[in-house]
């Protein structure tokens, strides 16, 4: 269920929550020019505003750069 401003506020609260560190929901609230409540709000789908939906991006967007730097080398099946 995808969660866009066409759909009401219930169902934005049944997507769950974007759990990210408190250091990226600050680095979020600067760049957007608003608060960290505005950005703990956004990301529990508790509003659904222009502005959440530019957080809930942000913060994906931050997300996957975080992922990007996590390397994984492979694993020798003999040494197992």
């Amino acid at each position: 269920m995808q969660c866009t401003t066409t759909l009401n506020n219930k169902h934005c609260k049944d997507m769950g929550k974007i759990r990210i560190h408190q250091d990226m929901t600050r680095e979020i609230a600067e760049e957007l020019n608003t608060t960290r409540q505005n950005v703990y709000a956004a990301l529990s789908y508790y509003n659904n505003s222009d502005l959440a939906e530019k957080i809930r991006l942000k913060a994906k967007e931050k997300l996957i750069e975080e992922a990007g730097k996590i390397t994984v080398t492979e694993i020798d099946a003999d040494k197992k």
